[in-house]
């Protein structure tokens, strides 16, 4: 039975026109750590502990993209520096709809719409062409579709184990075998050779031979996704957005029979350009489609509308997706991530059940159920239905539902410890450790160390060895919470004998060291790490915030330039008040980066945030010293005896030392007018409370960050969401800011007065510079002025450089071992 988009049904969206459906269907893997929805962008660069209710055992992603930070969506630059041989410009050609089959059709007609009844209207159409491709003007027709005939099979198949064997040991003999027995291949065969290669030169970092091999496999077999899907991949992580895109909508022209995996990406890169509209069109003509074949796509176009903030259309199109495909577990699971999300427990509620109907052994909706309900009634209807395999999960959720009823009146304990013992009955053996683990956490709460130990020495004793790192940090963070500093020394110690291979032994011996205020131990630890894990982001992110260093940042952008944590420690760099460089849109620039590589990281949002207000409060009360550097515009003003004690003279200093003298008491103006700033925590609070941060709580919200030692420290509660968590570190940020803004305030105008400086230096010499080029002379300046002297703004108080490196009142610093920290550091594996 076809089911289709009714023309007078509740569900409609107003998207442009598009083509016809695909038949075939290809499935997607989903995943839930951005905005509900995962998949290639979200399975690259993740790494870390995940500190929710498991432990995310992420793998550093590829390091290819842009070791400059000015990554930019809607730029033709590649950080990589592709050499401009490879794509060479555009030559005029006739306008290319986005699928073959409807040239000249349908790109000037108003926009049709799923449904008349949904609450937004989309006014947009896609453009009547591409946008520059790197590619050469596709064949007038699409070739036949070419299968691999057994034969074929089996000769790829011995071909490929050769090349594997020779791709382990040298790049260029696998490319010498594989280049000598193309000859000898069908062209299928080829096609899928040269996917190889490019495969192959992108992991050694040959991009311009990674980017020649995806094209010609792209030529000999053009309705194979694969190679289309594979050089859009390369072009976006090179920074090459607009190309990655166009590359997709040429490759969505041919494959008629498999292009749903195409057209999703088309989606997404889409998005990710800022264009919801471009992804609107291609959402369009799915309107008429069978529902059962486009179904895929049509939940990818619903996760992008609630990541946009549209709720509306969102919650409409599920309740559509969920009317005709009631099969489909994770349809239901991001609808009731969505209400979730929203705050609507009500409705989110009423959206499990009706999942759980449908599909009573989808173990997500259980967990959500549990989330949401918080009765006994439920964990024991979830035994009943959910699979067996996930029955001792259930035992674990309910001891800890009875450790939070022990936490508030002090009532459970024992049923905790009798579910835990019911979940040691269930659990397959080799996860048995992980229940230890639990155990333990849950007799720490409830006041007994001794038990507590004894249950990680059995997880240690369970434990396999590939997982042992784990169950030495869970006896780190026990012997530090019980003040036992050497005994949690020499754990580590034995942790990094036994698993050096981990890069989080190593990072949690930094962090350790920091905690206790031993930065230089510390920064030992974390240059010995990146020796034997030098392509791990949150090291590299480590030694960023140990030295605050613009070329160590350098040199970490250059290793891991898709680290969301190296970009965001930068950003602190940018905004640490004692910095030669702060400057608040530069910090801009990488907050943005942060989130947009690592959403799953919640320090960006929380940087985020102090970025905002203290934009603000600086705009607000910068007025009068803008006005007053307005004033003093020329030496003459500034020599004057009013300025120094022993005003100098234009005629007997050079020019470099006419302008030392110049930027010294510009410093000293700044260093006033924020010694004299006097204003109220009540005048404070009102001015920071204007600040709008509706659409980063959206964004927060859809990322659903998990880790981050200022996110945790902002987080009220480990069960908190991410938008209370937002919220309280708004809270936290305002209370600092009391305290410190007359430094930032200080900082801000000794860069306000280079930079006016700047700007009359490049008048007077009649320079003409691009935005690029005023940064660099901007930054040169920066360098070259005296700093602020804090003692002159706030002499009541010391300050050091290591204060504003790690968040909300310097971080997790010496002495906090409090429970909520211990708890959030460690939970539930």
């Amino acid at each position: 039975m076809r089911a289709s988009y009714p023309p007078n049904s509740d569900m409609r969206a107003s998207y442009p026109p598009g083509g016809r459906v695909r038949d075939r269907v290809v499935v997607i893997n989903h995943h839930h750590h951005y905005g509900g929805w995962g998949g290639e962008e979200v399975s690259q660069g993740r790494e870390g502990t995940q500190r929710g209710n498991r432990i995310f055992n992420g793998k550093i992603g590829n390091n290819v993209g842009s070791p400059n930070r000015y990554y930019r969506s809607n730029e033709r630059q590649s950080p990589q520096k592709l050499k401009a041989s490879i794509i060479p410009p555009t030559q005029a050609k006739k306008p290319q709809p986005h699928y073959g089959h409807l040239k000249n059709k349908g790109t000037q007609q108003k926009i049709s719409s799923w449904d008349r009844n949904l609450p937004i209207s989309f006014e947009s159409s896609p453009p009547s062409t591409l946008p520059s491709t790197p590619l050469p003007p596709p064949p007038p027709q699409p070739s036949p579709p070419q299968t691999l005939s057994p034969t074929h099979r089996s000769t790829y198949k011995t071909f490929q184990r050769t090349f594997l064997q020779l791709s382990r040991t040298s790049y260029p003999s696998a490319v010498t075998f594989a280049l000598q027995t193309l000859p000898t291949l069908d062209g299928p065969l080829k096609s899928k050779v040269y996917l190889e290669l490019g495969e192959l030169s992108k992991k050694f970092k040959k991009y311009d031979q990674a980017f020649k091999y995806y094209k010609k496999s792209t030529v000999i077999q053009p309705d194979n996704s694969s190679g289309w899907f594979e050089l859009s991949k390369l072009l976006e992580e090179v920074g090459r957005l607009d190309d990655s895109y166009s590359v997709l909508k040429r490759g969505l022209i041919f494959c008629d029979d498999n292009s749903e995996t195409l057209l999703v990406r088309a989606i997404r890169a889409s998005e990710k350009m800022g264009r919801i509209d471009l992804a609107r069109g291609h959402l369009a003509g799915l309107k008429r489609s069978d529902i059962s074949k486009v179904w895929r796509t049509v939940l990818e176009g619903a996760l992008m509308e609630s990541r946009a903030g549209n709720y509306g259309v969102g919650r409409k199109v599920f309740q559509y997706l969920m009317s005709h495909v009631p099969w489909y577990g994770p349809i239901y699971y991001e609808a009731f991530r969505l209400e979730e999300r929203m705050g609507y427990t009500h409705e989110a509620n009423k959206i499990v059940r009706r999942g759980l109907r449908e599909i009573p052994r989808y173990g997500p909706l259980w967990f959500g159920a549990m989330r949401m309900e918080k009765s006994e009634e439920i964990y024991e209807e979830a035994r009943q239905k959910i699979s067996k395999e996930l029955v001792w999960k259930v035992w674990i959720e309910e001891a800890g539902f009875w450790e939070r009823k022990f936490l508030e009146d002090g009532e459970g304990a024992d049923r905790a410890r009798f579910c835990l013992s019911r979940a040691v009955g269930k659990c397959p053996s080799n996860l048995l450790w992980k229940v230890w683990l639990v155990g333990g956490r849950m007799e720490l709460q409830f006041g007994r160390p001794g038990s507590a130990y004894k249950l990680f020495v059995q997880s240690y004793t369970d434990v396999p060895e590939k997982s042992l790192h784990f169950v030495f940090l869970e006896l780190l963070r026990f012997e530090e919470y019980r003040g036992n500093f050497s005994v949690a020394r020499s754990v580590l110690a034995k942790a990094r004998e036994i698993c050096g291979n981990e890069w989080k032994v190593f990072l949690e011996s930094v962090l350790f060291e920091q905690r206790r205020g031993n930065f230089a131990l510390a920064l030992k630890y974390v240059e010995k790490a990146l020796r034997r894990h030098g392509g791990t982001g949150r090291l590299w992110a480590a030694k960023v915030q140990l030295v605050q260093d613009e070329a160590v940042l350098d040199a970490a952008l250059n290793e891991v330039p898709k680290s969301g944590e190296v970009w965001c420690e930068g950003a602190r760099v940018c905004l640490n008040p004692f910095n030669n460089g702060f400057g608040l849109p530069k910090a801009a620039r990488y907050l943005d980066f942060a989130i947009k590589f690592t959403p799953q990281y919640g320090d960006s949002f929380a940087e985020t945030v102090r970025h905002r207000l203290l934009n603000h409060a600086l705009d607000t009360y910068m007025k009068d010293l803008c006005d007053l550097l307005d004033t003093a515009v020329s030496l003459d003003t500034l020599y004057s005896p009013g300025w120094k004690d022993e005003p100098a003279t234009e005629r007997n200093l050079d020019e470099k030392g006419r302008r030392k003298v110049l930027v010294e008491n510009f410093v000293k103006v700044c260093e006033t007018h924020a010694r004299s700033f006097t204003r109220s925590d009540q005048e404070i609070d009102d001015l920071l409370g204007e600040v709008d941060l509706s659409d980063l709580e959206v964004r927060v919200s859809n990322a659903d960050p998990n880790y981050g030692s200022m996110w945790f420290r902002c987080r009220p509660h480990i069960h908190s969401t991410s938008i209370q968590t937002l919220r309280s570190s708004r809270e936290l940020i305002m209370e600092e800011l009391r305290v410190t803004l007359p430094l930032y305030l200080a900082a801000h105008g000794r860069r306000l007065g280079v930079e006016k400086l700047v700007r009359k230096e490049i008048s007077a010499k009649g320079l003409r510079l691009s935005g690029e080029e005023f940064d660099e002379m901007l930054d040169e300046r920066l360098k070259e002025a005296p700093p602020f002297s804090p003692e002159d703004v706030t002499p009541d108080r010391e300050w050091k450089l290591l204060d504003f490196a790690t968040g909300v009142g310097g971080g997790l610093k010496g002495g906090d071992n409090d429970m909520k920290i211990w708890r959030a550091l460690s939970s539930v594996v």
